[in-house]
């Protein structure tokens, strides 16, 4: 008779549980035979029980570890990890943690203590333990196309540590990294409660596993914001959770409230919340001065702790003393330049060969190179762009050993002032370069038209900040030029071969390389040096565009969320609405022009870098000029940044997102596109 009740209660769960398009593996570990030294928990078995109770009703597949070692947790997570491997693209792993957790002070790193380690007091527990950041290294690499999320339900107030100045029982933020949800069971630098007499279990496991079972419908971001309003009520404020969303995409743990059986569980279509700045900021940052300049700049953050931490003594890179000559970064730099032309020198040789009339091979890639490179490109239906590096020198040769030759002449893409129209006047559309007094051209410019169009986002825009209203009427009353890509390294490199840019010389390009992707590390002062250079080299007014005039060019006559509309960006190169985002860009710029130009022709104005405007910020556009030109008032310690980069998600792409950031502050994220003042209607 049991084992036909057994049967049939089998069979009823089968039916009640639900069907996922994906995959849905989840790990518990549960650790609470402590040494004294260290100190025994008392709850966090039956948080294992009481999790792993509710994700089995919900559907997924379930282990539960207990007492795990060093050694065994490492296994255990090997063995997760090739479950959600197993699943394919977009399979959801969960692994959620019950025991002590701390952090160190020194490193600003979060570690999870397994139940070996015997002494809590010294330098010796971080040999012991098992940092988070490896965690996620270990999930992401051995499941890259997944879903992760890690709940640390750790942080307990059971840790003794001897030696505070080292540790602390409350985690440290952190940045997650892509493909991963954290989830902490409290808020920064406090512990969290290990439960108390008047129920079995934690508070976070028993509100994890109460939202679980009503959590239908809600994307995981939401899931985790119930929950954490559900441990706030349960401890009487005394415990807030905290969370990092390093997700690309919405993703329903608990499957979705109108989907039917075939339907995805994973929206592709729609983003999570986005990172705050802070935390995109953050994620970027890689020498100690860049954090002790977040630190001071985001000093409000709950970052702000670990950027102090990772400072050390260093002061903020704009505050740092100048540094002499470096005779071995000069010669490491002339040789990159020198083995720069010689490929642009190859790739004339090659398309001249073919008949591409790319000017004199002279390793400076003019316009006339760049547009031999298009038309090459074009004639083989490659994918659009006219980057010089080596897959193109590969494909130059493939071609020339099959005798390839360039097809009839089209019309000449690109002028060099002066305009060829009379009186000075250029037409709407038309692609120009001025010529620079110390030789070369300057950026390509394209002229875009006159005028006007609703700023601002409406308030039911998906993924909208508070910022970005209200919507108001915005004219731009005459032509202007923009330039028609993100000013490029080859660009930066003109500018201090003639005699500017003397404030910021050489920008660190991350080792990504230089060439034709955009310059970094720039900020907005040494924006406005570039400009004040260009300017006296062509007797021409060069300037940063004002943030109205950005966001008209940027749209190029869209109402959506996008140039292109409302659909999502994609990582198609020849796509309407391809763009370097966080799902595209391998962790780096791309080449400028590596995507389609939206309707004014303009390359790159969703992702790829943000880009410096004029305008001071103000946290509305109440009282902001509606005539085009750029806000001089409010907060002007603050400048304005558009068009998301290669870093984030989809909603920070939005035609009309803005974030801002101290004029002196220089970020691997951030570079800048120009506006030129041009005669005509």
């Amino acid at each position: 008779m049991r084992q036909m009740l057994s049967a049939i209660l089998l069979a009823l769960f089968a039916i009640a549980a639900p069907a996922f398009a994906q995959e849905r593996h989840a790990l518990i570990i549960a650790n609470r035979g402590y040494s004294e030294a260290v100190g025994p928990l008392a709850n966090t078995h039956e948080d294992a029980d009481i999790v792993a109770a509710a994700l089995r009703e919900a559907g997924f597949s379930v282990v539960v570890e207990t007492e795990q070692s060093r050694v065994a947790t490492l296994a255990a997570l090997r063995a997760h990890a090739r479950r959600v491997a197993s699943g394919g693209p977009g399979a959801v792993g969960l692994f959620y943690y019950a025991g002590h957790g701390a952090a160190d002070l020194e490193s600003a790193r979060n570690y999870l203590i397994p139940v070996d380690v015997d002494d809590a007091s010294t330098l010796a527990l971080w040999d012991a333990s098992i940092p988070l950041p490896e965690i996620q290294r270990r999930l992401t690499r051995s499941a890259p196309g997944a879903h992760h999320f890690i709940v640390f339900d750790a942080c307990r107030n059971e840790l003794e540590l001897a030696e505070r100045d080292i540790a602390a029982r409350g985690f440290v933020p952190e940045i997650s990294q892509g493909g991963v949800f954290v989830a902490f069971s409290t808020a920064p630098q406090r512990p969290a409660s290990d439960g108390n007499a008047s129920e079995v279990g934690g508070p976070y496991a028993n509100a994890f596993a109460a939202e679980v079972r009503r959590a239908a419908g809600r994307d995981a971001v939401q899931f985790f914001e119930e929950v954490r309003y559900a441990v706030r009520d349960r401890t009487g404020r005394q415990q807030l959770p905290w969370s990092v969303n390093g997700l690309g995409e919405r993703v329903y743990l608990f499957g979705r409230a109108d989907a039917d059986d075939e339907e995805e569980t994973t929206d592709i279509a729609a983003t999570t919340p986005a990172a705050s700045s802070d935390q995109i900021v953050f994620n970027t940052l890689a020498t100690p001065c860049e954090y002790a300049t977040f630190a001071r700049d985001f000093a409000d953050s709950p970052l702000a702790f670990t950027a102090r931490v990772r400072a050390g003594s260093t002061p903020p890179c704009d505050e740092a003393p100048a540094e002499g000559d470096d005779a071995a970064t000069d010669t490491a730099a002339a040789d990159e330049a020198a083995a720069r032309a010689d490929m642009v020198r190859e790739a004339q040789r090659l398309l001249a060969e073919m008949g591409y009339e790319p000017g004199p091979a002279d390793g400076q890639p003019g316009s006339r190179t760049l547009a031999a490179v298009r038309a090459f490109r074009a004639a083989l239906d490659l994918s659009p762009g006219e980057t010089i590096d080596e897959d193109l020198l590969t494909d130059l040769r493939s071609a020339q050993r099959l005798n390839h030759r360039a097809p009839a002449p089209s019309v000449t893409e690109v002028a060099t002032s002066p305009p060829a129209a009379s009186g000075g006047a250029r037409a709407a559309g038309s692609v120009f370069r001025d010529s620079l007094r110390s030789g070369g051209e300057g950026p390509e410019m394209v002229v875009v038209p006159a005028g006007s169009f609703t700023m601002g986002s409406p308030s039911n825009e998906a993924g909208r900040g508070s910022d970005e209203g209200p919507q108001r009427t915005v004219s731009i009353p005459r032509a202007f030029a923009v330039g028609r890509y993100e000013v490029t390294w080859d660009d930066w490199a003109a500018c201090v071969r003639g005699g500017g840019c003397a404030s910021n010389p050489n920008p660190s390009d991350q080792g990504w390389g230089r060439g034709r992707r955009p310059v970094i590390n720039v900020s907005w002062n040494d924006a406005q040096e570039y400009v004040r250079w260009l300017s006296s080299q062509t007797g021409e007014t060069y300037r940063l565009l004002s943030e109205a005039e950005w966001e008209y060019a940027a749209r190029a006559g869209s109402t959506g969320r996008y140039a292109w509309g409302d659909q999502e960006p994609t990582c198609s190169t020849s796509a309407a609405n391809g763009a370097n985002y966080s799902a595209c860009s391998d962790n780096r710029t791309h080449a400028v022009g590596s995507y389609r130009a939206n309707r004014f022709g303009l390359h790159d104005m969703h992702g790829n870098v943000w880009e410096w405007v004029e305008d001071c910020y103000a946290d509305s556009y109440s009282g902001a000029p509606t005539n085009g030109s750029a806000r001089t008032s409010g907060d002007c310690s603050r400048r304005v940044l558009r068009g998301g980069s290669w870093v984030v998600n989809p909603q920070l792409l939005r035609s009309a997102n803005r974030i801002r950031n101290a004029p002196s502050n220089r970020y691997v994220v951030s570079g800048f596109r120009l506006a030129r003042t041009v005669s005509g209607p």
